[in-house]
């Protein structure tokens, strides 16, 4: 059985491989390369399509440039031009020899992945410049009634935890960090007016030390953990 077109493993990408190219398909090295490049792509598409993201950003010229010199295409600019509808069965023809060369649907591929890395990027940026990597809701303890959250931000390398309470308590509150099995636990500092950014240690695995807790702490000089918590939650 010969290869099946590009526009077959496209669709099979999208919607699965019909029956009567499975067969051929996985036999065949090249036609399953192929086919996990363009599963990558759409599963790139349906991950950005669940976010409230901005439209995708149009590529700069520069880079419809490069895919046209890969592809020999003359003028560079033939990529960004207007093209009109073919006419004649040879200019068809044309086309989809053009599409069926692997350089081509892997430089469309490329392009669509870019697009949606620079959305996911926008998502996960905030207003500082600093990527947010993990978050948490935080919720009341018995007793106390504020709410807030806090989140995990890197900026140039360094990771820091950003928390904000509404309605804070007055006191001295302390923020703090805990194992999953509530059976460790590292201060990271205090809490002023409800919100507070801490530089977090750069050995500590938050996937261990799991649990954001912000506490209130009696002016006792005592640097343990007063075992009154406000807020408390799970960092995912």
């Amino acid at each position: 059985m010969s290869h099946p077109e590009p526009e077959q493993l496209a669709l099979g990408a999208l919607e699965g491989i019909p029956e009567e190219t499975r067969e051929h398909i996985n036999e065949c090295d090249e036609c399953q390369q192929q086919l996990a490049a363009l599963v990558r792509v759409v599963d790139a598409g349906r991950v950005a399509g669940r976010f409230d993201a901005a439209p995708l950003e149009q590529p700069a010229e520069a880079v419809w440039d490069r895919i046209a010199v890969e592809l020999d295409l003359t003028p560079p600019t033939a990529l960004r031009a207007p093209v009109a509808l073919p006419s004649q069965p040879d200019q068809l023809a044309s086309r989809r020899v053009w599409w069926r060369r692997p350089t081509a649907w892997m430089a469309a591929a490329a392009l669509f992945v870019g697009s949606v890395v620079t959305v996911l990027v926008q998502q996960l940026v905030d207003d500082d410049g600093g990527a947010v990597v993990a978050s948490a809701e935080l919720a009341p303890l018995p007793g106390w009634d504020s709410e807030g959250s806090a989140e995990v931000e890197v900026v140039d390398g360094e990771r820091a935890l950003v928390v904000d309470l509404t309605d804070p308590p007055s006191g001295y509150l302390e923020v703090w960090l805990i194992s999953a099995d509530l059976q460790r636990l590292v201060s990271l500092g205090v809490l002023t007016d409800g919100s507070g950014r801490f530089d977090l240690p750069p050995d500590i695995d938050l996937t261990d030390y799991s649990i954001v807790d912000v506490s209130s702490e009696p002016l006792d000089g005592n640097p343990s953990h007063s075992g009154d918590s406000i807020v408390r939650g799970d960092l995912v």
